[in-house]
């Protein structure tokens, strides 16, 4: 989702900028968030387990972050069964990325995380 570009000063940091948990964080000042959210199918509820401030953001990143987000869900015994995404062209390189296929004529709807 776009949001507002500017910084604010809180505490001991500077917040605003691109930054995408690694522990680095780039002089740039994010225009996105990219927020993942667990949703559930047999209850009433959803959970946000993540939000990057990002510029812009390649599929194979996007990739890589579902993949990581995945392996931590099935670490605490989440079973995923699907996901969801709007239809930017990064999240159809992603999809690609993750061994997807969304090809009318070779489609293939399911992918392995690791």
């Amino acid at each position: 989702m776009y949001i507002h570009k500017q910084t604010e000063f809180g505490g001991d940091q500077i917040h605003g900028y691109v930054d995408i948990g690694s522990g680095e964080i780039e002089n740039v000042i994010a225009s996105q968030a990219l927020v993942l959210m667990v949703v559930a199918i047999n209850e009433s509820w959803k959970i946000p387990i993540a939000y990057f401030l990002i510029n812009s953001m390649t599929g194979t990143e996007r990739a890589n972050l579902i993949r990581e987000s995945l392996v931590r869900l099935h670490a605490i015994g989440v079973r995923v069964i699907s996901l969801t995404c709007d239809g930017p062209s990064q999240n159809f390189a992603m999809i690609r990325e993750l061994g997807a296929k969304l090809d009318i004529f070779d489609m293939r709807l399911f992918f392995s995380p690791s």
